[in-house]
């Protein structure tokens, strides 16, 4: 049958918590943060652009997708949140 049910009868399944936002509103970052996030972005561009000018593409796209890219959604992200006293929501999960 295909609606058959494998699992034991004692195992449940987990409960989950009822659906919110509360992982999409933006937090306020503290002074390190911001500075380290800018540092990275910053640090991370030049070497994108080295990479560029070296003709190491695959290690540019890297850095530019995975990186630069990372840290410039975080700043954009609190540029929203400070523009709208810190309760707005941004589309995307804040991971700390």
């Amino acid at each position: 049958m295909i609606n058959k049910n494998h699992l034991p009868k004692d195992i449940g399944l987990r409960k989950f918590p009822p659906p919110s936002e509360a992982s999409y509103i933006i937090t306020k970052p503290s002074a390190n943060e911001f500075q380290q996030n800018i540092n990275n972005l910053l640090w991370c561009s030049t070497n994108a652009a080295k990479g560029l000018w070296r003709d190491h593409l695959p290690y540019t796209k890297f850095m530019l997708d995975a990186v630069v890219r990372k840290n410039l959604m975080q700043l954009l992200s609190w540029y929203v949140g400070a523009e709208h006293n810190w309760a707005s929501i941004w589309g995307q999960p804040q991971n700390g």
